[in-house]
């Protein structure tokens, strides 16, 4: 058993392993999982890294929240529903 990130990281690159898919699609998947918790190493990475931890940042520590409109963080929250008591749930 390895770090929360990378056993998520391992998960996600065996199911998409097993369809036989291009390395590096692979690699755009199983990078941001492992580095979504690593501030400063994303930046380093491929652009889908960054937008992980973006995406991280802003939906469990509220970075950059206020650079969205409420309509558009409904937007989002409507397309990709988080579920009731979302943050203890991660916890």
């Amino acid at each position: 058993m390895e770090r929360f990130e990378v056993d998520g990281a391992n998960a996600a690159g065996s199911f998409l392993g097993s369809y036989n898919l291009p390395e590096r699609d692979v690699d755009d998947v199983w990078d941001p999982i492992a580095l979504h918790t690593a501030p400063g190493i994303p930046k380093h990475k491929r652009s889908t890294v960054g937008l992980v931890t973006a995406g991280v940042e802003i939906d469990v520590l509220g970075v950059g929240f206020d650079e969205f409109t409420s309509k558009q963080r409904q937007e989002v929250c409507t397309c990709h529903p988080r579920g009731l008591k979302f943050k203890q749930g991660i916890l």
